[in-house]
């Protein structure tokens, strides 16, 4: 999925009715809180363009998913482990 697709999924939008973000449109709520001024994505929008880039590794480079991937060096945090950290995060992630 392309990420403007995304963002319209996320927003509520199903196909056959009018592109949000048009101006001929009402605003829509949604799509201005993964985008707060139109354009930067808000922190929830950098969450659903982490999503779908993720899903896309999954698909294109399974290979590279990060339950698969070992630390070869040490995490700029010692006090956490990063890796363990996203892999967590991860499983929670929508599955298709």
């Amino acid at each position: 999925m392309d990420l403007w697709t995304g963002f319209l999924d996320a927003a509520g939008w199903r196909q056959g009715d009018p592109l949000l973000g048009s101006t001929n449109v009402p605003k829509n709520d949604k799509l201005g809180e993964l985008m707060h001024d139109g354009l930067h994505f808000s922190a929830e929008g950098n969450k659903v363009c982490f999503n779908l880039v993720f899903e896309k590794i999954k698909e294109v480079w399974p290979e590279l998913e990060p339950e698969k991937l070992e630390a070869n060096v040490p995490m700029w945090d010692m006090s956490k482990d990063i890796l363990a950290l996203l892999k967590e995060d991860v499983k929670k992630l929508p599955q298709e």
